[in-house]
């Protein structure tokens, strides 16, 4: 059924925002209400604020009206973040709230609107001799400072300083009726945003919230010397439990700033992206077919579910980067790395990490396959010794799958990534033949969709991976992993000491009684 805004709401958004800026059009209404993965229920509008008042007084006059309001950053998650649980819902697209307000070097901070994305907010730093410690997600070209602190992302900086809510200093927050509220040392009545801590750490409350609590408008980073010199190294090991563990004790050593990896299946599907043909002995025909049909989608499962030594074609690969205030320093370092990773393991040349740095932010090709697949990642992050055993139970469950997953030519690829010196992200990407959705339409490039293929839909492919995908996040759940990007699709609620429970339902219904802030997240 659809919910259209009644004639007040719309009159009073119009005159608030300006016509232009409420959108009601069912092309613009379906896109919005829809993630890379599926869609929610069709919103009855969209807006777009420009100015923090702006936001506030749209907040109050839609909440006031009943309707839910639903946050939006870049629009490039897959959990069900933004995606609204009830049509008589209003999306907001916090984009035009993009303004860098402060770079303040005297004082290490920069204070930024939360439509900022991460490439915009670094090219507002160069020439200031910072930067921020947590530099962004991969897909930092396109996602906003605020989506990212609502979703609690990784990588870039991760490996020596955690996720995105680890470097926050404090944030500007609008409630559910309108109110602006500010956290850290800007929120006392003379303060400036330099300091987190000062009383009880009401930031945190706002992070990682999946925009369940408000909806955050400002952000103040924290500032560091930018690093002068960078050091890059690349391993292959051809057994996973020593991949994992030189990992783990490159995460101890504190090093890193960056430390990723790549199973042999994901590093696969990279060989066919790039049309590369190194190294592929065991699989040079399965390259070749790969790049004109689905066949080497089928072959890629069939060869992993075999289980076939893929390693001694690709690998687990591990990428390194640090960051360091001399040559000699990261020289050091990358030496230290090197020792620990000399056991099991043959290098590599370091062009993955030392081109990735230099071009952080990927497009969103990456968001398909080599020749159009679909792709869906789901992950945990475990503490560093139980990584291993989190990884066989995944093995087990892909055994369970092995004949659908062959069938239906779905691969199943692994990132692995160090958050802070304890913990490590285990990523599963999926990659299967179905059809593009409303999201990559109008998100990628048309003269780039025009090269890959077009797949029909097959109810019985969709079925499984939305099965499979059901199960890896209850493998996962089991295992004793946290989440990311909770969104509505990761439990949350239910697995909460009763304690931690019933206070964040307190804190809910304090800044949002009526339940219209982003209904279904965090299973609120």
């Amino acid at each position: 059924m659809t919910v259209r805004l009644p004639s007040g709401l719309r009159r009073t958004l119009c005159d608030v925002l300006g016509s232009d800026s409420v959108l009601e059009g069912g092309d613009d209404r379906r896109f919005f209400s829809h993630d890379i993965f599926e869609a929610g229920e069709t919103a009855a509008a969209v807006i777009r604020p420009a100015t923090v008042e702006e936001l506030g007084a749209a907040v109050r006059a839609v909440t006031g009206a009943g309707f839910a309001i639903v946050p939006r950053g870049g629009g490039v998650s897959y959990t069900g973040g933004y995606l609204p649980e009830r049509t008589d819902s209003v999306i907001v697209d916090t984009r035009a709230l993009d303004r860098v307000v402060e770079v303040n070097p005297a004082d290490m901070y920069v204070t930024v609107e939360t439509g900022c994305t991460w490439e915009r907010l670094s090219e507002a730093l160069e020439g200031t001799g910072t930067t921020t410690p947590f530099g962004g997600p991969f897909s930092g070209r396109y996602a906003t400072v605020g989506g990212t602190l609502s979703q609690n992302a990784i990588l870039w900086g991760s490996a020596a300083h955690g996720g995105a809510a680890d470097s926050v200093l404090g944030l500007g927050v609008v409630l559910a009726d309108g109110t602006l509220v500010r956290t850290g040392s800007a929120g006392t009545s003379a303060g400036s945003p330099f300091h987190r801590n000062f009383g009880p750490d009401l930031t945190g409350v706002f992070l990682g919230d999946s925009g369940a609590l408000g909806i955050k408008v400002e952000a103040t980073l924290p500032l560091m010397a930018k690093p002068a010199a960078a050091g890059f190294a690349s391993f292959s090991f051809r057994d996973r439990k020593r991949f994992v563990e030189a990992m783990a004790d490159v995460a101890r050593s504190g090093t890193a700033s960056t430390c990723f990896g790549l199973d042999p299946l994901l590093q696969y599907q990279r060989v066919r992206k790039t049309r590369l043909r190194e190294g592929a002995q065991k699989l040079k025909g399965v390259v070749r077919t790969a790049e004109t049909t689905v066949a080497g989608l089928r072959e890629a499962a069939a060869v992993a579910l075999r289980g076939r030594r893929v390693a001694d074609v690709h690998g687990y690969a591990m990428h390194v980067i640090v960051e360091e205030r001399s040559a000699r320093a990261a020289e050091a370092a990358i030496a230290e790395i090197t020792a620990i990773c000399r056991r099991g393991s043959r290098q590599l040349p370091d062009s993955v990490p030392r081109v990735m740095l230099g071009n952080p932010y990927v497009s969103l090709a990456a968001t398909l396959g080599p020749e159009g697949e679909r792709w869906i990642p789901t992950h945990g992050v475990f503490p560093l010794s139980a990584v291993n055993g989190a990884w066989d139970r995944l093995d087990k469950l892909f055994a369970e799958f092995a004949e659908p997953i062959e069938r239906f030519g779905i691969v199943t690829g692994l990132l692995t990534a160090v958050v802070g010196t304890g913990g490590c992200i285990l990523e599963v990407v999926l990659y299967w033949p179905g059809p593009r959705n409303l999201w990559h339409e109008r998100m990628l490039d048309p003269s780039k969709l025009g090269r890959y293929r077009k797949f029909e839909d097959d109810p019985a492919v969709s079925k499984v991976v939305a099965d499979l995908r059901a199960r890896l996040i209850e493998t996962f759940h089991e295992s004793g992993a946290a989440h990311l990007q909770i969104g509505k699709r990761y439990p949350y609620l239910d697995g909460l000491d009763p304690g931690a429970r019933a206070l964040l339902e307190a804190i809910k219904n304090h800044v949002d009684p009526h339940g219209l802030t982003n209904p279904g997240s965090l299973g609120l």
